[in-house]
């Protein structure tokens, strides 16, 4: 009864759950994931060392063959006629035009390493490659013609209108095209001094660029960029937008958004600590990122209170990740308190039910450690929770026997 009841305080909280971390996770693989795309909220795409597909928003993944597909695929892109695209190793180009249900391979014509697809409001496709060239396709990527540069390797384009593009990559790398990807010439840098990973627009007056730990933004359509956001630290690596005013990025621990064009960014609380490498929404609520075997969801645009406005301080209290994870069968599971107060440490299954209690006693301010041994469960998924009257926090422990 008092882990049923214990639960039901957990389900009663559930504002401060959000308030603590709204990103959840949705689907643990065996290997690292390369990329995703999400088509709407129900039709989605991840490549790890294989092509899998879901159609109930990411909690079931399925193999889904491409016929002589005998490379990885590193970018899915969405056009505005419905078409799914894939690119990645070898030139390679995969179609599909029923909603991934089949695909057809296609190539840009030469064994490059393909990073980036974009279109133009007049549905031109473009594609760079970590060799410093950039492809156009005037045929849904039947048909291919190489557009040579002058820049590094390129991470990624867009364009603005069908005319004005971007392209971003290594060493400051910034390429600009007016006349529709036909010549592409050398500006300065957008970003100086960085790497750039992502640039993206969502409209022809409104962008951004990602590179190391910074945002810039533009709003006369790439004639300038300033600075919109510095982590101070921690690198960026992808952008997700929605209309004109939503945007979110991610990277290292950090899951940032806005929703006035760039004019100021919230931290969204998210833990625990992952890199995270992409991100893709499908509307102003439904977002999935990932980082390494991990994917995450929200359902509510990653609503929360961030730690900037949060009225606890974010040392109040912290449930530093498990060591090791995964784990056979202990592991040390370490928590910080800045003042003395009442704590339940506790761990749960996948069902949320309450299986065992570490901890349930007023504790000192300071840190604490533990080890935990699992040695009674089966392998699999478990959660870490750590209450105290100021919030929860959340840990994910796996167990491998």
């Amino acid at each position: 009864m008092k882990s049923n009841l214990f639960f039901l305080v957990l389900l009663l909280s559930s504002k401060l759950l959000i308030a603590q971390n709204s990103w959840n996770l949705i689907q643990t693989f065996n290997e690292d994931i390369n990329c995703i795309g999400f088509q709407n909220s129900q039709n989605g795409f991840l490549f790890n060392s294989q092509l899998l597909q879901s159609t109930n928003g990411g909690t079931i993944w399925t193999t889904v063959a491409v016929p002589n597909l005998d490379t990885y695929i590193s970018k899915f892109f969405f056009s505005s006629k419905g078409i799914c695209y894939g690119i990645g190793g070898n030139g390679t180009v995969i179609f599909s035009s029923d909603n991934g249900e089949s695909w057809e391979l296609r190539n840009v014509g030469e064994q490059q390493s393909l990073k980036s697809i974009t279109e133009t409001p007049n549905g031109t496709l473009f594609v760079c490659s970590t060799d410093n060239k950039i492809y156009k396709s005037k045929d849904q990527g039947k048909t291919w013609s190489i557009k040579e540069t002058s820049g590094s390797m390129l991470y990624d384009l867009a364009f603005s209108d069908d005319n004005v593009g971007f392209a971003v990559g290594l060493y400051n790398t910034s390429l600009k095209t007016i006349d529709g990807g036909d010549n592409w010439t050398i500006i300065d840098p957008i970003i100086p001094d960085r790497s750039m990973f992502s640039i993206k627009f969502v409209n022809n007056k409104d962008g951004y660029v990602i590179g190391g730990s910074e945002i810039y933004k533009t709003s006369d359509g790439g004639n300038s960029w300033k600075s919109s956001y510095t982590t101070g630290g921690p690198q960026l690596n992808g952008i997700a937008t929605w209309g004109q005013n939503i945007a979110w990025v991610v990277g290292s621990d950090k899951i940032l958004k806005t929703i006035d064009k760039g004019q100021s960014w919230t931290q969204q609380p998210f833990s625990p600590y992952n890199y995270l490498v992409g991100v893709s929404c499908v509307d102003s609520l439904t977002c999935y990122t990932f980082g390494y075997t991990s994917l995450y969801k929200t359902t509510n645009g990653g609503t929360g209170l961030s730690i900037e406005n949060s009225k606890l301080s974010p040392v109040d209290f912290n449930l530093l990740q498990n060591y090791p994870n995964p784990f056979n069968p202990t592991t040390t599971i370490t928590y910080f308190l800045s003042n003395s107060t009442k704590v339940r440490l506790s761990i749960f299954n996948q069902l949320g039910q309450e299986i065992e209690v570490l901890s349930d006693k007023f504790q000192d301010k300071g840190t604490h450690t533990l080890s935990y041994n699992g040695s009674k469960l089966a392998s699999g998924i478990y959660f870490c929770i750590l209450a105290t009257p100021s919030g929860i926090k959340t840990n994910q422990l796996v167990l491998t026997k």
